[in-house]
């Protein structure tokens, strides 16, 4: 399988963030904060070399999106541009984790910020990448919105996730405003994000009733083998 130029800059970033984390981890305090609240304050410590164990998680995403083609039947069936895409998010999902882990690290160096805002406006920006994502996303046994009514359609699939991609992008926008602008308001920004999910899982379902009603034939063709685009 042709390795693209974003599936390579991931592989690039992830192994920088393990060595970095590698480096630094003597340079932290023994005892060093692993994770935030919503207000922003550390609330689970952890041991100053569980920091490689993080900085570890962004190359075993890199290799989790690389096998998942190799066990998804469909790929097959994805056009150059919904590759493309699939590459492309697997450099955001890895940016934004090694960020992540660069917040972590300078906070316990002793650098004052708000952890809950700078992590909000990083998911901000996962959550349009998602939304570029889901533009051109084809059926997929293991990426997407994978309600059971979507996977029964393709035009299930399609108008689910034509859909999802103008609400993550939205939810997206949503996060950054708020945590630039409204950092109290950080609990609405996962307020939205539940409601946006419970939506898409109910507007699969209502395509799927209508097209019930109408007598439509619920089927798959792209997950019928043979039928490639």
């Amino acid at each position: 399988m042709e390795l693209p130029k974003y599936f390579s800059a991931a592989v690039i970033v992830s192994l920088c963030c393990l060595l970095f984390s590698v480096w630094i981890a003597p340079s932290l305090p023994g005892k060093i904060a692993t994770h935030w609240g919503i207000n922003g304050k550390a609330n689970g410590f952890s041991d100053s070399g569980s920091i490689v164990w993080l900085g570890a998680l962004p190359l075993f995403i890199v290799v989790l999106f690389y096998a998942i083609p190799k066990f998804d039947p469909l790929w097959d069936k994805y056009g150059q541009k919904a590759r493309e895409k699939y590459w492309s998010l697997v450099l955001a999902f890895t940016l934004f984790f090694f960020s992540v882990i660069l917040l972590s690290i300078a906070a316990n160096l002793g650098y004052s910020f708000d952890m809950g805002v700078a992590v909000s406006v990083l998911l901000g920006l996962l959550f349009v990448s998602l939304g570029y994502y889901f533009e051109d996303c084809r059926p997929s046994w293991f990426v997407g919105i994978r309600t059971p009514w979507a996977l029964s359609s393709e035009d299930n699939w399609s108008r689910t996730h034509k859909l999802g991609s103008k609400v993550f992008y939205a939810l997206g926008a949503a996060l950054i405003v708020c945590a630039i602008l409204l950092p109290s308001a950080l609990l609405l920004g996962v307020f939205l994000i539940i409601v946006a999910s419970i939506g898409l899982f109910a507007y699969s379902y209502l395509i799927w009733r209508m097209d019930e009603k109408k007598g439509k034939v619920i089927a798959a063709p792209a997950f019928r083998k043979g039928k490639k685009k």
